[in-house]
């Protein structure tokens, strides 16, 4: 059979040209990634074209050389990969989706945010409907916590609807996200790993 690669998004940088991203650092940090210049364990940046990092990976450690590009993949794993073999598999995102497509995708169960956020690392994800048994009941299993209860009755069980809710920059749980004007017809909408 023949089959296509799924689209996603990765992560992605060329290694001894760009920036450390944060993703990498993380790992350097944890000693899942050791750079090196020889016999010589070197610091995060400091690059010549001997320079090399040895990445941990489920299939052992592997090489990325100078000007190899470095990938986070879909489950925060790292590869290295050739620039020409990179550069064959992948194209740069350089446009988002509309957010009609974003809420496609969160109605898929993803997550969304907007290239153009300030803050890094928050993004939207749709909350499916919710049904729970009145706090009163003697049902096993989940039913109305005491915190809702007190405000929709013990006997009242819980319709909740669809929603969405944001994981702002500060690492909160924001229930009942509206999007702006500015959301709302902003075009760099992105799906998040």
């Amino acid at each position: 059979m023949d089959y296509r690669k799924k689209a996603v998004v990765i992560q992605a940088f060329k290694y001894g040209v760009d920036g450390w991203p944060d993703w990498f650092h993380d790992k350097v940090n944890t000693n899942e990634v050791i750079t090196r210049r020889g016999e010589v364990v070197v610091g995060p940046f400091d690059y010549t074209e001997n320079t090399w990092c040895e990445i941990h990976t489920l299939e052992g450690v592997m090489r990325a050389d100078y000007g190899d590009y470095v990938i986070q993949g879909v489950k925060g794993e790292l590869y290295p990969c050739k620039p020409d073999v990179f550069e064959a598999t992948y194209d740069p995102e350089t446009t988002g989706m509309a957010f009609g497509l974003a809420l496609g995708a969160m109605k898929e169960g993803k997550k969304v945010a907007r290239a153009g956020w300030n803050g890094s690392n928050q993004w939207v994800v749709m909350m499916p409907s919710l049904y729970l048994p009145p706090h009163s009941t003697q049902e096993p299993g989940a039913k109305v916590n005491d915190r809702t209860a007190k405000h929709i009755g013990v006997d009242t069980p819980l319709d909740s609807q669809p929603y969405c809710a944001l994981f702002n920059a500060q690492g909160k749980w924001q229930p009942g996200w509206v999007p702006s004007q500015g959301d709302l017809f902003a075009e760099d909408w992105r799906v998040v790993d």
